[in-house]
């Protein structure tokens, strides 16, 4: 009985230094492959949220984006205008800002089996009486863009040509100088000089009387879009791969300039990094633009990576050669215009 009790307890000896053994092996593994599955398990689900289908947790935000958007108007008030017709300095006041708050829905989304996707991304504003100085009625002073644009055209016209198109302003009271509210100003007023061009001939794309900055704009897109869903290369999401069915632009004067590049700028490929370029393509600026890491930032406890507009942008094409594309030889314009 004895020797059996010395076995016994011999057995437990061994069990116990396994089960220490097991328990240290598991501890070392846990601490060692710990990380290594969280990246993964992060890894896996970032893959299946981070493509553009129905299915997937991002389509609903990039269908609809949640983010407010917010545009800022300002004016500048001419105080003298009377004046200025007499060749006196203008004396103007700034008047801002007048805030809309912008919605982007995309409408008419097409998958094309292919790994690409093509919509139209409506714009929406709506004014935000309480973000702004005052109401859309507030009216200003400034200059009229029809007849200044009008006599600049027309400066190499025939004299008798001239001569009619000044009594024709007179006679429609077209003068250097206009008072009109913001909402005029911004989605459009008629305008006698284009009414009675009208009449006469068509101008491209101006199927209305009206003139307004953003005339048209309101409650409509600005073209189809067709980007990349991120299914095969997750670093191409939401990458244009053709704009109104074109793969480049045709409004710049090199093919690099012409590059379609980017995203819509409302949702890029995970795993940005700081030496990245991001860019952004939309029909407002008729191009591509540019942008850069600055700095680290923190919103909330969120760590985020802060990209602005490369400070070559603008540049001309002594500053910046690949700019050049977008000047031609008899309109160079100072580096910022």
């Amino acid at each position: 009985m004895a020797n059996k009790s010395v076995q016994v307890k011999k057995w437990r000896w061994i069990i116990f230094v396994v089960l220490i053994a097991v328990g240290l092996v598991g501890a070392v593994c846990s601490v060692v492959l710990m990380p290594m599955m969280t990246e993964l398990i992060f890894d896996t689900v970032v893959t299946n949220m981070m493509v553009l289908n129905p299915s997937s947790a991002i389509y609903p935000d990039w269908k609809d984006p949640p983010l407010p958007l917010y545009s800022s108007f300002y004016f500048f008030h001419v105080e003298n205008p009377d004046a200025i017709v007499m060749n006196q300095r203008p004396v103007v006041a700034e008047k801002g800002p007048y805030v809309y708050r912008i919605e982007v829905p995309r409408a008419n989304v097409t998958f094309h089996g292919n790994g690409t996707l093509s919509s139209a991304q409506m714009y929406k504003y709506i004014f935000e009486p309480s973000l702004s100085v005052g109401p859309e009625t507030d009216t200003f002073t400034l200059i009229n863009p029809v007849a200044v644009s009008t006599t600049i055209l027309a400066k190499d016209f025939p004299k008798a040509v001239k001569r009619q198109l000044s009594l024709q302003m007179v006679e429609l009271n077209e003068t250097v100088f206009m008072n009109r509210s913001v909402a005029e100003i911004l989605w459009g007023y008629e305008d006698g000089f284009i009414s009675l061009a009208n009449k006469y001939f068509s101008i491209p794309g101006w199927d209305t009387d009206l003139f307004g900055l953003l005339w048209g704009r309101n409650n409509s897109d600005l073209g189809v879009y067709t980007v990349y869903d991120g299914t095969e290369d997750q670093s191409m999401l939401n990458t244009f791969d053709r704009f109104n069915g074109r793969t480049e632009l045709d409004w710049w004067f090199s093919p690099e300039a012409n590059m379609l590049n980017g995203t819509d700028g409302t949702m890029y490929h995970p795993y940005i990094s700081r030496d990245e370029k991001l860019e952004l393509f939309h029909p407002d600026v008729c191009r591509s633009l540019p942008y850069l890491y600055e700095k680290d930032m923190n919103f909330k406890g969120v760590p985020l990576f802060k990209f602005v507009l490369a400070n070559y942008t603008y540049a001309n094409g002594t500053v910046h050669p690949p700019n050049e594309g977008f000047y031609r030889e008899d309109m160079w314009a100072p580096s910022g215009c």
